[in-house]
């Protein structure tokens, strides 16, 4: 199973970076270029909020993005430290911020705990 981790510095360029990755690591395993680009869409956007949480609440920890190609599935998580978003929210106003996301996943799932918010993505492929 491929895997990558990034770390990225709350900085919004280093998005470009991220998104070529993710769609490189993709492309080895030949997933198709419909999924792929779903996927780099929705990680774009759940990455481009961890930065702007990270912004927000002035934290210069980096955001990890870790991405997981297994036969049938791919999934991505990007957890940060602090709520998820611009603004505090609840979890369920977090997944309604990831519309573009959760419309490209086959699962979205947020997890908020006291300092930390996970996104975690899944798609299933058709290699297995």
């Amino acid at each position: 199973m491929p895997r990558v981790e990034l770390r990225l510095q709350p900085d919004p360029a280093l998005l470009r970076v991220m998104r070529m990755t993710i769609g490189s690591t993709a492309r080895l395993r030949d997933l198709s270029e419909p999924l792929v680009d779903d996927i780099r869409l929705a990680v774009t956007e759940a990455a481009s909020e961890a930065i702007a949480a990270h912004t927000y609440a002035q934290i210069d920890d980096p955001v990890a993005v870790v991405l997981d190609i297994g036969e049938d599935e791919v999934v991505v998580t990007v957890e940060h430290h602090g709520v998820h978003g611009r603004v505090p929210a609840t979890a369920t106003q977090s997944v309604d911020r990831l519309a573009v996301a959760s419309g490209m996943a086959d699962d979205l799932r947020v997890r908020e705990g006291a300092d930390t918010t996970c996104v975690e993505l899944r798609w299933k492929t058709d290699q297995g």
